[in-house]
Parts: structure tokens; sequence; C-alpha cells
């Protein structure tokens, strides 16, 4: 990972391998090598350029191109809150 958080992505992962998430995360995991990190944001707010990144599993810059759809994972070091990001590009938006 070349942004900054990356630095805790390996303790984050090996702590998603004690939770439910174990069959994500080991598949993750697999990947990770893969991943095109970005930031997400016009202007990055500095108070985030550390703390914060994103990658697409499904999507232009991801592992299974798809120009159509867009799938990402969104990394945040911990106790970090972030502000929404307007996506007045996308059509037909579905949120889980």
């Amino acid at each position: 990972m070349t942004k900054p958080v990356g630095s805790h992505l390996g303790r984050a992962l090996d702590n998603g391998e004690q939770e439910r998430t174990q069959t994500f995360i080991r598949a993750l995991a697999k990947i990770t090598d893969q991943l095109v990190w970005q930031y997400g944001y016009d202007k990055m707010p500095r108070s985030l350029e550390k703390k914060y990144a994103y990658a697409e599993l499904l999507g232009p810059r991801g592992p299974v191109v798809c120009e159509d759809l867009i799938s990402a994972w969104c990394y945040l070091r911990q106790n970090v809150v972030i502000q929404p990001i307007a996506m007045k590009t996308l059509r037909n938006p579905i949120f889980a």
C-alpha cells in the first residue's frame, strides 16, 4: 500500500482474522498487492492524509475490472470519522 495509512494494514488484517470477518479478510489479504489505494477526494483534508484510503475491489482500477460498477474497500485507522463524499456522478447508486 502506498498511502501512509498502509503502515497499519497488516495489523488490521491480523485483527480481522480473529473476528467473524475472517473469510473476507483471508481473501483480501491474498489480493492486497493488486489493490490501487486512493484518497477519493478532490482536495484531501490534511487531517485524513495518514488515516484513510480506499481501494476498488471491482471497478476500473480494481483486480476485477468493470467499467460500469465500483465496489471498494475503505480503510480507516481506529477512531477516525470522515465526512460523507458527495457522489454526484453516480447514477442509481445502491447502498447496502
